[in-house]
């Protein structure tokens, strides 16, 4: 869908209607909804879209921003260009240091035992 909407996404104008945390056990979200155009007839839509915290932060109501949306599905849609929240890829990126700092000393454990076991069993079977 994302990669639909950087594609083949009609970039539109777009103000935003309203921002606000919200709580829960897990933490606090943040979110903004958007009231945007679509096609030449100025029809209104409105959406909803989760937010990096910093993002928030510099939101308010009646700001201007930047959206995209697939004109065959324009309920798809999303902060774009210089208005684009980067949450996923701030998750991802996170993601993708964890994994690689887990690996390197999961794959030379994995080694040691790989070899321990190896020297074990070759023992065994000599005596």
């Amino acid at each position: 869908m994302l990669f639909s909407l950087k594609t083949r996404g009609k970039p539109s104008r777009a103000t935003v209607y309203d921002v606000w945390p919200e709580y829960s056990g897990r933490g606090i979200k943040y979110f903004v909804t958007v009231t945007y155009e679509v096609g030449d007839k100025h029809h209104l839509k409105k959406f909803t879209q989760q937010i990096h915290k910093k993002h928030y932060a510099s939101l308010q109501r009646g700001q201007p921003v930047s959206v995209r949306y697939l004109p065959q599905s324009p309920e798809i849609v999303r902060l774009a260009d210089e208005d684009k929240d980067n949450l996923r890829l701030f998750w991802y990126t996170l993601l993708a240091v964890i994994a690689i700092t887990l690996y390197y000393p999961l794959l030379i454990w994995a080694i040691f035992v790989f070899a321990f076991y190896q020297h074990k069993f070759r023992a065994y079977s000599e005596e």
